[in-house]
C-alpha cells in the first residue's frame, strides 16, 4: 500500500486511479477508517466523459459509460 493506514480519518476523501481491481487494499483501507472512497474507475469515465463532450459536444452518458468499463473488466 502507498501510504501507512494512520493517515486516513474518518470523512476524509480517499481516491484511488487503480481501476482493476475496482477495490485495491488502500480503498479497502479507506473504507474501513470510514473515509468516503472514489474508485479508479469513476476517475477513469470522468477523464473518457470529458474528452468526449470536448470532442462531441454532447452530454457524455456517464451512466452507460460507467456500466460498460465494468461488464468489460468483469470479462
Amino acid at each position: 500500500m502507498p501510504v501507512p493506514e494512520k493517515i486516513f480519518r474518518e470523512n476524509m476523501v480517499a481516491m484511488d486511479v487503480v481501476y482493476n481491481p475496482l477495490r485495491t487494499k488502500f480503498l479497502q483501507t479507506a473504507i474501513d477508517k470510514g473515509c468516503v472512497q472514489v474508485d479508479g474507475v469513476t476517475m477513469f469515465i470522468h477523464q473518457g466523459g470529458r474528452q468526449f463532450e470536448l470532442w462531441t459536444g454532447l452530454k457524455a452518458p456517464l451512466p452507460f459509460m460507467r456500466q460498460t468499463v465494468l461488464g468489460r473488466l468483469r470479462d
